[in-house]
C-alpha cells in the first residue's frame, strides 16, 4: 500500500509535467513575473524524481528463481543493470541549466525528457499481465472466503509469482494444446531436449524415442514445504530437477537429511520402467524442494508409455 501511494505521487508528477510542459511552450503563461514560481514546482517534481531512483527503485524487491531478494546491495545491482535505470536517468538530465543562457531562459520543451518517466505507470501494462494478476487476485480472494490459513495464501501467490517470472503463463500445455501435433513435437524438442538429455539412462537413446518422451515431459513447480513423494509411495513417475534443488529426507521419526539434488539430477526412473503387472518398487526416502520453489519435468506412466507384450 505504501508503494502504491508512492507511485500515485510520481504519477502526479508525471501528470504535472504532460500538461505543464505543453501549455507552457505554446501559450503565454511563464513570465518573468512568475518564473520562480513555475521553477519551484519543477524542482519539486525533480526531487520526487530522484527520491524514487535513489530510495524506491534500489529497494523493490524481486524474485530470482523462485527465491524472494530483499538484500539492498543485491537490488541496488539489479536495478542499475536493467534498462529501465537509463530510462529513469533520462528523464532527470539536468536540460534545466540551460536556462543560465538567456535565448533559453524561457523554453519549458527543454523538461520534455520528464516525460520519459511514464514508465513506471504503465510498465508490463499488457492484456496478458492482466489476465495473470486477475487469475492470481481471483485465487487469493476464494483463498480469503473459505478461511485459508494465511500460509497457505503466501503459498498461492509464491507460485503465481513463480509460475509467471518463469513461463509468462499458469500452464504450458493449455498454451501449447491447441497447436498441431507436428508444431507441439517441434516446440517440446526445443524445450526440453536438452533437459531429458541430462538423463543418463536417456543419454544414448535413438532420437526417435525421445521424441516421444518430450511430448509425455509436463513441467510441475513445486514450492517449499511441497512434499514431491512420500515414504513407501509407490513408484510410477520420473522427475528431472530443471530449476532448484530438493531434499532427500530418511522419512520417519528421525527425517535426517539424506542428500541434496540439484539441476540435472533423476529420481524415480526405476519406477518408470517396472513391468506393470510385476512388483513395483516403493520410495524409502522422502523429496522435498528446498528454500525455494523447483520446476521439475515430470513422465508418468499412465498406461501408454509401454506398449504390452
Amino acid at each position: 500500500n505504501e508503494y502504491l501511494l508512492w507511485l500515485s505521487l510520481v504519477a502526479l508528477c508525471f501528470a504535472y509535467n504532460a500538461v505543464v510542459i505543453p501549455l507552457r511552450s505554446s501559450f503565454v503563461v511563464q513570465k518573468s513575473s512568475n518564473l520562480s514560481y513555475w521553477i519551484l514546482f519543477d524542482y519539486v517534481c525533480d526531487l520526487l524524481y530522484l527520491m524514487d531512483i535513489v530510495l524506491v527503485k534500489t529497494r523493490l524487491q524481486t524474485v530470482q528463481n523462485g527465491i524472494r531478494i530483499t538484500d539492498v546491495g543485491i537490488l541496488r545491482k539489479y536495478y542499475l543493470k536493467r534498462w529501465v535505470f537509463l530510462t529513469d536517468l533520462f528523464s532527470l538530465l539536468p536540460l534545466d541549466l540551460l536556462y543560465l543562457y538567456p535565448p533559453l531562459r524561457f523554453k519549458p520543451i527543454l523538461r520534455l525528457p520528464r516525460l520519459f518517466k511514464i514508465y513506471d505507470i504503465v510498465s508490463m501494462a499488457n492484456r496478458t499481465r492482466v489476465e495473470f494478476k486477475h487469475a492470481m487476485d481471483s485465487a487469493v480472494q476464494a483463498c480469503k472466503q473459505f478461511g485459508v490459513p494465511d500460509e497457505l495464501q503466501d503459498k498461492v501467490r509464491q507460485w503465481f509469482t513463480y509460475a509467471w517470472k518463469e513461463q509468462r503463463a499458469l500452464s504450458e500445455s493449455d498454451a501449447l494444446c491447441k497447436l498441431p501435433i507436428n508444431l507441439q513435437v517441434d516446440m517440446a524438442i526445443s524445450v526440453n531436449y536438452e533437459t531429458l538429455r541430462k538423463v543418463e539412462l536417456f543419454r544414448d537413446c535413438e532420437k526417435g524415442l525421445l521424441r516421444d518422451l518430450m511430448l509425455k515431459l509436463k513441467s510441475v513447480i513445486y514450492l517449499p514445504g511441497d512434499y514431491i513423494c512420500r515414504k513407501n509411495e509407490i513408484s510410477l513417475e520420473m522427475y528431472i530437477v530443471n530449476k532448484g534443488t530438493l531434499l532427500v529426507l530418511a522419512g520417519g521419526e528421525r527425517n535426517e537429511l539424506l542428500s541434496v539434488l540439484g539441476a540435472g539430477s533423476v529420481f524415480g526412473e526405476i519406477g518408470l520402467l517396472a513391468m506393470r503387472d510385476a512388483f513395483l518398487p516403493r520410495k524409502t526416502i522422502d523429496f522435498t524442494p528446498s528454500e525455494g520453489p523447483s520446476d521439475l519435468p515430470r513422465i508418468a506412466d499412465d498406461g501408454s508409455f509401454f506398449l504390452p507384450e
